[in-house]
């Protein structure tokens, strides 16, 4: 495949990425199999927040609602505009069961973030240095994974990633 010749950086950085869709994938399936929710209710959420794609109808489906948390959680992060006291007022207000909170969790250990910009790497629409911009942070959002943990866990106890 020519990302080992072409995509260094992605080939350097693609097991840990992979290896944290895995984990994601894992906590959801564990989240089903222990939480055995009667009843899904699907709301109209943003597939990604973006601030300049907030409105576009095409930016659109349905899903859970803990997909807008949680892409709102990593917007925070990878915008550099996270306060944690903010974070915890808003699921303050959410009021949402431990179903939805492992959800969120989940999803915020799914690196959508890598893989959204590996594929414009991959399509030449980035440069592949743009990629080091997720790289350079991975110990900085391991931490805020952690600190969303026990922000979460003030109101709900869910399942505790390890290596975190």
């Amino acid at each position: 495949m020519h990302i080992d010749v072409e995509y260094k950086l992605l080939r350097s950085s693609i097991n840990y990425f992979i290896g944290m869709a895995e984990n994601a994938i894992s906590y959801v399936n564990h989240t089903f199999n222990q939480i055995k929710p009667s009843q899904i209710n699907l709301v109209i959420s943003h597939k990604r927040i973006k601030k300049e794609d907030f409105n576009n109808p095409l930016n659109l489906i349905v899903d859970h609602r803990s997909r807008d948390i949680a892409e709102y959680l990593k917007y925070l992060f990878f915008n550099n505009c996270y306060d944690y006291v903010e974070i915890k007022k808003l699921f303050e207000k959410l009021s949402l069961d431990q179903f939805s909170y492992q959800l969120i969790y989940a999803r915020l250990l799914f690196p959508t973030y890598y893989f959204d910009l590996y594929d414009n790497i991959i399509n030449r629409n980035t440069s592949e240095e743009e990629i080091l911009t997720i790289i350079k942070r991975v110990e900085e959002y391991e931490d805020y994974l952690e600190n969303i943990y026990t922000i979460i866990n003030n109101f709900k106890q869910i399942e505790k990633v390890n290596w975190l």
